[in-house]
């Protein structure tokens, strides 16, 4: 702790909080699950806590007797009896309970961040920046596990606010769901809900990122989204929406060279169009899920983002010391995390392992994807956009063939799942559904492909 300060405590709080506990509180189940005797500052108070705790563990009725024997079990002075006494006589009536241990978790919560806030200060002077990061992040996540959570509702109250929703949608609202824009995938997922990881596999080629971004350029109409590019340069990207907008070869419009006075104004329809959306780009070239954290914090206070695209897990450092499965799966757990706190949406961009290439069947499976046991599990849906031309399919009969694309989606934890087909362009860089009308909900489901 600081030199020559005392650090935050509430002796008189710890107190009441004992005494309530000794008449007999009906209070004491939550203390058992909230309170700690380390969140004591004072140490024979942080004493009487155990023996208090260690009764009730033990299904004993919690009051002067009991906890007075079980300070003399664990072989406590005789002084302790006394004191036991005082705290529980202070005590009339136990309707304060909750406050007081508010205020003892509050002063041990100031105390933590005070010794933890040290230590990423030695980090700091060790020049150790990795360390600063993950112990920074790590704090604020451990700090908050120390208060008793608020986020709770009855089932009566969770019911209201569901039917509240639907009630919203049928009337054309868009409610707590993200949808994407392409009417075929839509259908299947229902909109992705606040919260949701959405993981997106794909081999590389094979239109995984022209797909997301998309999916990017759709939403941020209506939602402003965020989209880690970790491969490309912003301006690579952006020159990528601009094939996307006007059907120009990129290689020209790289090099500048023999654009029409037709192909200009695509380029400044396609400005226009690009000023009506929402997207935020970050192409930091090396990013931890510590820096993402952070930034999509801030971008959310600050910017309100609603969606976060990230391309793509295998670019990004996860947690030390782990390896494989471990490794890219607490990736997947913190943006998992990340999404539920922040409640948006995380698109989360992944490789494929090299099965797929050695299958004549090219849609890929769940366990196509690189440590697919930790990613699965963490994913609220999973998508695997695969273009008909890069997979060699051509099948008239189920209307698949060169500018067609099948959307997989074998993974939707709260809805169905499904097989779609949509269009795409030859250079993979446009997406879209039938007629390039997005109609919303009430719109018949599109046609799927079904294997024989």
């Amino acid at each position: 702790m600081l030199t020559g300060k005392i650090p935050p405590n509430a002796r008189n709080a710890e107190e009441a909080l004992l005494g309530c506990l000794l008449i007999g509180s009906k209070y004491i189940e939550e203390a058992a699950a909230s309170i700690r005797p380390e969140m004591f500052y004072h140490q024979e108070l942080k004493t009487i806590m155990k023996a208090i705790l260690a009764v009730h563990e033990r299904g004993v009725p919690v009051d002067i007797v009991t906890v007075t024997s079980e300070l003399k079990r664990a072989g406590e002075g005789s002084g302790y009896a006394l004191m036991v006494t005082e705290l529980s006589s202070q005590i009339t009536s136990d309707i304060n309970a909750a406050h007081y241990a508010q205020i003892v978790i509050q002063k041990f919560v100031n105390r933590e961040a005070i010794r933890r806030s040290m230590e990423i200060q030695e980090a700091a002077y060790n020049d150790d920046t990795d360390e600063v990061i993950a112990q920074s992040t790590s704090m604020a996540d451990d700090l908050l596990n120390n208060i008793p959570a608020s986020n709770v509702a009855s089932i009566t109250e969770i019911f209201v606010s569901n039917t509240q929703g639907i009630n919203d949608r049928a009337a054309g609202q868009r409610g707590n769901y993200i949808d994407f824009g392409i009417r075929a995938i839509d259908r299947i997922l229902g909109g992705a809900e606040e919260g949701a990881l959405v993981v997106v596999g794909g081999r590389p080629g094979s239109g995984k990122t022209s797909f997301s971004m998309q999916l990017a350029y759709n939403v941020s109409l209506i939602h402003p989204i965020l989209y880690f590019t970790l491969e490309m340069t912003r301006e690579e990207l952006g020159l990528r929406y601009l094939v996307m907008l006007t059907d120009i070869d990129s290689n020209r419009l790289k090099r500048g060279e023999g654009i029409t006075f037709q192909e200009w104004q695509l380029i400044e329809a396609a400005g226009r169009k690009l000023e009506q959306r929402n997207i935020i780009i970050d192409d930091s070239s090396r990013l931890s899920i510590y820096n993402i954290r952070s930034k999509v914090y801030a971008m959310v206070r600050s910017r309100g983002v609603k969606v976060v695209f990230i391309d793509y897990l295998q670019l990004m450092d996860g947690a030390k010391g782990k390896e494989g499965s471990e490794y890219y799966g607490s990736i997947s757990r913190t943006c998992k995390q990340l999404a539920k706190e922040l409640k948006i949406v995380i698109v989360l961009l992944s490789q494929l392992n090299r099965d797929i290439e050695r299958r004549s069947e090219k849609i890929p499976k769940l366990s196509d994807l690189r440590a697919s046991g930790e990613i699965e599990q963490d994913a609220n849906v999973v998508m695997f956009p695969v273009s008909c031309k890069w997979a060699d399919i051509d099948d008239p009969s189920k209307g698949l063939g060169p500018g067609k694309a099948i959307i997989s989606i074998p993974k939707n934890r709260n809805g169905s799942t499904g097989t779609a087909v949509i269009n795409v362009s030859d250079n993979f860089m446009q997406w879209w559904d039938q007629d390039d009308i997005f109609l919303g909900p009430q719109t018949p489901p599109a046609p799927t492909y079904l294997k024989d």
